[in-house]
């Protein structure tokens, strides 16, 4: 890439559902301020008026509604057999229509990209790029079933081949699971804002105000309270350990998902009359707050985790992470130096972890430090604007000189 290309500003134009929940809202936001810290323009087009677009539109990016396709598209593919088959040929019947409206949209406005990220809008996204003639960038969020027929990866692989999306992965683990071919996936790792991740200018929650004793060992999960989330499995490890653990406790941040999951682990702690040593602060809207009131973050997925952007806000806040090492975890922490990897998610791996934990007490501050500088080194929005930057200037200087790039693109609408 010659030196005129490195330095070029380029409008890129987003599409998103509006009502992103935590996890997805604050890459969106951790991308916008890295690339404003650049000077690249943003623009949005949200699907449905939500949280996510009057959260832009308080950082003054100007932010359009799709019409009435916006109410219609499904956006998730769940349900029985029948009924996820019925919400994929909606999905198809409505995908040109949309394209076509969103492609209306933006080009009264301009724009030299395309940028989705939610997999079920990648089939309006790819039809309107293809129609203005601007690469379309699908940055995927999660990682995809790895048995099986893996049907999942295939469609996905097969519309970013039909109409020449370029496809980015939010880890390595997460390109793995969508396959090399056609398309290969560029590993583009998010971000968190240092800003707000600060551990020297956070006003911390108390101790006390959580009712945790202050002597206490304090694990902590940043994450919806949920089965796959795993939390039972590591409270079920701490109380496994016995009087190895009698004084550490769990300290659950995030909203109660599946009531049933959080109502099993009160109910194991009251069997082992250890109730005062599991607390619930709930859904926060600061957790950076929190974070100063845990010693050691737990990442404890049951599957795969695509990213896993808590354990990134978490090192930045200074704090170790035990975590689950299998996806995006596993290639933020470096185990022993800036956390420790649990090889599975089983109670008897999380147990041996927190044994490990203990063990290296005098070195929490070290490898918090170390967490910390990992963090803002590789992971800040900064990091994250970089490399996404990086890909968007490659591709579109290299699909400016083939012409049947786009040829075959339009064709594909």
């Amino acid at each position: 890439m010659d030196n005129a290309n490195q330095n070029r500003v380029h409008r890129v134009s987003w599409l998103i559902c509006g009502d992103e929940s935590y996890g997805m809202r604050s890459a969106y936001l951790s991308l916008h301020k890295g690339l404003q810290a650049y000077g690249w323009p943003v623009s949005v087009v949200a699907m449905v008026d939500g949280p996510m677009a009057s959260a832009l539109r308080e950082r003054g990016v100007a932010v359009q509604c799709m019409g009435a396709i916006g109410a219609q598209w499904p956006f998730l593919l769940d349900g029985g057999t029948v009924g996820r088959l019925r919400k994929f040929m909606l999905r198809h019947r409505l995908a040109r229509r949309g394209g076509a409206e969103l492609a209306a949209l933006l080009l009264a406005q301009g724009c030299d990209a395309i940028y989705v990220r939610w997999p079920g809008l990648l089939p309006v996204a790819s039809r309107a790029a293809a129609r203005l003639g601007v690469p379309c960038f699908w940055h995927s969020p999660s990682a995809f079933n790895e048995t099986g027929l893996r049907l999942s990866a295939k469609l996905y692989q097969w519309q970013c081949y039909r109409y020449n999306v370029a496809s980015m992965a939010n880890s390595a683990h997460t390109a793995s699971t969508l396959g090399q071919w056609p398309v290969r996936p560029k590993v583009v790792h998010l971000g968190a804002d240092s800003t707000v991740f600060d551990p020297h200018r956070v006003r911390p929650v108390s101790r006390r105000d959580l009712g945790i004793p202050g002597d206490a060992v304090v694990i902590g999960v940043f994450a919806s309270i949920s089965w796959k989330k795993g939390q039972g499995r590591v409270f079920q490890a701490i109380l496994s350990l016995g009087n190895e653990a009698g004084n550490v406790h769990l300290l659950l941040v995030g909203r109660t998902w599946v009531p049933e999951a959080l109502t099993s682990m009160q109910r194991a702690a009251a069997q082992a009359r250890a109730a005062g040593r599991l607390h619930v602060a709930g859904d926060v809207s600061d957790p950076e707050r929190y974070w100063l009131a845990v010693d050691v973050g737990a990442s404890c997925y049951i599957g795969a985790e695509g990213f896993g952007l808590s354990v990134v806000e978490g090192m930045m806040m200074g704090r170790p992470q035990l975590v689950h090492a299998r996806g995006g975890p596993a290639e933020t922490v470096i185990d022993g130096i800036t956390g420790w990897h649990a090889p599975d998610a089983s109670v008897e791996s999380f147990a041996c972890g927190l044994r490990r934990v203990i063990a290296d007490r005098e070195r929490w501050m070290s490898m918090g430090q170390a967490a910390r500088d990992r963090a803002l080194t590789c992971f800040s929005c900064e990091a994250f604007a970089q490399r996404f930057m990086g890909i968007v200037r490659e591709t579109v200087a290299r699909r400016a000189g083939s012409p049947a790039a786009v040829r075959d693109g339009l064709e594909a609408t």
